[in-house]
């Protein structure tokens, strides 16, 4: 695994909630010719996982993505087509990208629940939402803040006991993505060294509480992280 993804990856990836042994599980079914199907709700980012076993198969290819209802013929020899929201997929669309992908294109799918319209035979991988993982919150959050302050050059920053205990007692209903953002919204809001919760603007505190408006997120969460964070570089 350390040969084909950095040690950014590899450290979100044990984290993201696919049981003991991650890198092992992840490396035998990159090996495997079965189409994958990897369950986990909203937020727990499943197309990470997913470019991970396409890295893991080891063979330079292009990985591409499809939604509900692009059944277009895959262009190459081989690859690793990744179908977003399995369960809107019709039988006939998938059975069709399960005709394009004979000539040996990789089937990965993402699903938010444990039912799918496809017949075939699916390797099953299964990712803990973040609420039934606490133990992991803070070592997450300490990989985002990290991650964020690298790519934006951006001064030390670190949480006090304030802050993990009001998003301790939250259950992040949207996962990784939601925290990952949070993250996001709270550097480019908070200049303080030691960040604590009496610092946090009440927008960015009221939406870790609970029935609080979901954040925006996935599709447009680079932007967001570009739009948020780049003006403060200029700052620093």
């Amino acid at each position: 695994a350390e040969r084909v993804l950095d040690r950014d990856t590899l450290k979100e990836l044990s984290l993201m909630g696919l049981g003991e042994h991650p890198f092992a599980h992840l490396s035998r079914v990159s090996q495997q010719e079965l189409p994958i199907q990897i369950q986990g709700e909203r937020g727990t980012n499943k197309e990470a996982v997913a470019r991970a076993i396409h890295a893991l198969g080891g063979v330079q290819r292009p990985f591409i993505k499809r939604s509900p209802g692009q059944t277009k013929k895959f262009r190459g020899k081989t690859g690793t087509a990744y179908l977003k929201r399995l369960e809107e997929w019709s039988a006939e669309d998938l059975n069709q990208i399960h005709k394009n992908a004979e000539n040996g294109w990789r089937i990965i799918a993402g699903t938010r629940t444990a039912e799918n319209a496809s017949s075939k035979t699916w390797i099953q991988l299964q990712m803990t939402p973040l609420r039934e993982r606490k133990a992991d919150l803070e070592t997450l959050t300490r990989l985002y803040i990290s991650r964020y302050r690298r790519r934006f050059q951006l001064p030390e920053r670190r949480f006090d006991k304030s802050m993990w205990a009001v998003m301790k007692a939250y259950n992040w209903p949207e996962n990784l993505k939601e925290l990952e953002t949070f993250v996001v919204q709270v550097l480019a809001n908070v200049h303080q060294r030691t960040i604590r919760s009496a610092n946090l603007p009440r927008a960015i505190k009221k939406r870790i509480e609970p029935d609080s408006p979901l954040l925006e997120l996935t599709e447009g969460f680079e932007a967001l992280v570009e739009a948020r964070l780049r003006p403060l570089v200029a700052s620093v």
